[in-house]
């Protein structure tokens, strides 16, 4: 009698032809179908919103719902490179030609004690932010995707020409100052904004 043995292969190259007991492993090389993306993600999202914690019950957390969704997590052999610590440029110390009971502009905003460096140059091209994922699918959007949220940006008071071309530069402009304010999480930012704005929409509908 012999053990059954899994058979393990990354991404979904040939999925079609698995066997059964077959396994798949996915890393952002090898990467799942949108089905599988969207599973990996939404575990993400519940787990991320738990909150509490360090990083452990975060990374515990995520695993859980990873289980839930049907996935789990492997080592891979060779980690990413880790992101070089540099020095930092400047420390906040306490000012001495400060008045007492008064604090100097910097220390007014940033505490005592505060390290200050550089931004990573790898997040950077010629100054430049790196083209991310979240940059990718803002700079992507095409104009016909625009018009029902160019219409949106209207009701808010925005003026913006009945043009393809104006409507898909002004919701891409606001795209980005989106995530330039909020990084990772400017997709629930507009989507608040989104609904609040519908809410003011149904209530003046409602007071007609």
């Amino acid at each position: 009698m012999s053990d059954s043995v899994s058979i393990y292969k990354l991404g979904i190259y040939g999925k079609a032809y698995d066997v059964p007991g077959t396994r798949r492993a996915y890393t952002y090389q090898h990467q799942p179908d949108n089905q599988g993306a969207w599973r990996i993600g939404e575990a993400m999202s519940i787990a991320s919103k738990a909150g509490g914690g360090d990083y452990i019950d975060t990374g515990l957390g995520l695993l859980k719902q990873l289980e839930l969704k049907g996935y789990g997590v492997y080592e891979l052999e060779e980690a990413g490179a880790p992101e070089v610590q540099h020095e930092p440029v400047a420390v906040v110390k306490e000012n001495p030609f400060c008045p007492e009971g008064k604090s100097d502009e910097i220390s007014a905003y940033l505490p005592v004690g505060t390290r200050l460096y550089l931004q990573s140059q790898s997040s950077q091209v010629n100054g430049f932010p790196a083209l991310d994922e979240h940059l990718r699918y803002i700079l992507g959007r095409p104009n016909f995707w625009c018009y029902s949220l160019a219409n949106a940006l209207r009701a808010m008071g925005k003026e913006i020409a009945r043009k393809a071309e104006e409507e898909q530069a002004a919701v891409i402009h606001w795209l980005l100052e989106a995530y330039f304010k909020h990084g990772p999480g400017w997709r629930e930012a507009v989507e608040k904004i989104l609904a609040a704005e519908r809410e003011k929409e149904l209530a003046k509908g409602g007071d007609k």
